[in-house]
């Protein structure tokens, strides 16, 4: 009928323009925050939004409950509450890894590791208006992350760091060759900090995703507003 044909138009519509509102603040964000467990997440994470963060990761790699670590009641309380806090300062909220996760806070997207679900078969369970995220670690990576239609890559580790131990950094010549050909932004991430940002910036990432610089700082608020600082003066021009 003409009326479900209507409200066909009206659901694509409001797909689409979800779509388009998320890619215009990931294209905004320069700043990425990827948490880790902390007795004051919510506080830190609140504290970061309110000095300028626009792009909060939730990663929770604890062991099951079986193992000493966390239910998914609780992850899923946690990622609801950090959903909420990033909504209501207009800020993005992935999820990491857990794509059922994801949908059931309605984040606006997922990030996935090489050895996470496929980027094709998240995409059919997201659905096209959420963004999907990937961390590659050298150009195949990337090409295939491209292809697979991801909207953004994580691109490291640039520096060693114990959030990914065992894995050998690839330095800043990656993030040169990855921001050269990539046609989606590229977060530099591992090891990042407020003392070599500028770095990975001047080496054409298009932002920075950190750990302990936010999540182990002594005053978060204070720490972001001095990387989104140091993050726009080494920025880039745009191409």
């Amino acid at each position: 009928t003409a009326a479900t044909i209507r409200y066909g138009f009206y659901d694509l519509e409001t797909v689409l323009l979800a779509s388009q509102e998320r890619h215009q603040t990931l294209r905004q964000a320069r700043l990425y925050l990827v948490t880790q467990p902390a007795p004051e997440l919510l506080g830190v994470v609140k504290t970061c939004l309110e000095a300028g963060l626009r792009l909060v990761q939730y990663r929770e790699k604890s062991p099951q409950p079986g193992e000493g670590g966390v239910t998914d009641l609780q992850r899923f309380r946690t990622a609801t509450a950090l959903r909420q806090l990033c909504w209501d300062h207009g800020a993005l909220f992935i999820v990491n890894d857990r794509v059922d996760l994801a949908l059931s806070v309605e984040a606006d997207g997922v990030h996935l590791g090489q050895e996470d679900l496929p980027p094709v078969a998240a995409r059919r369970l997201l659905g096209p208006e959420r963004l999907i995220g990937r961390s590659t670690h050298c150009l195949d990576h990337l090409r295939q992350a491209v292809a697979d239609g991801c909207d953004y890559v994580g691109v490291g580790p640039v520096h060693a760091t114990p959030t990914k131990p065992g894995r050998p950094p690839v330095g800043l010549d990656y993030v040169r060759q990855a921001t050269a050909c990539s046609p989606v932004p590229c977060f530099a991430i591992g090891g990042v900090n407020l003392e070599n940002a500028h770095q990975a910036m001047g080496s054409g990432a298009h932002g920075v995703a950190v750990v302990r610089a936010l999540m182990g700082a002594s005053d978060p608020g204070v720490v972001t507003r001095q990387l989104l600082q140091v993050i726009e003066t080494a920025a880039l021009p745009c191409p």
